[in-house]
């Protein structure tokens, strides 16, 4: 996928927006984390987000998010479960649970 190529796209789209009008470029890094030599800093891209259970072989339902430190202010952080109960403690060991693994009552 030609990330730097989008960024640079998506650079010029946003010369002279004020950051509030800015379009933010979010990469779903998944297939490429850790199968090619690069970071995120390093695409152009202002959010990177992968799963690292695929070529990283870490557990199910874990990942990273990389953000831009410019853009950081612009981001809302928000914390979803599909577990009865919600919140963190659910879930705590071991992050997310896998939409695959999880059965349909719990996302009730």
């Amino acid at each position: 996928m030609p990330v730097r190529a989008v960024a640079e796209s998506v650079s010029r789209a946003n010369e002279g927006r004020r950051p509030a009008d800015r379009c933010l470029l979010v990469v779903d890094g998944v297939h490429g984390l850790a199968a090619i030599d690069e970071d995120a800093a390093g695409l152009g891209a202002d959010v990177v987000i992968a799963g690292t259970h695929k070529r990283l072989f870490g557990p199910r339902g874990t990942g990273l998010i990389w953000v831009a430190p410019d853009v950081l202010d612009q981001l809302r952080p928000t914390f979803v479960t599909f577990i009865n109960g919600g919140g963190a403690a659910p879930l705590s060991p071991g992050g997310f649970l896998a939409f695959e693994h999880a059965s349909p009552c719990q996302w009730r």
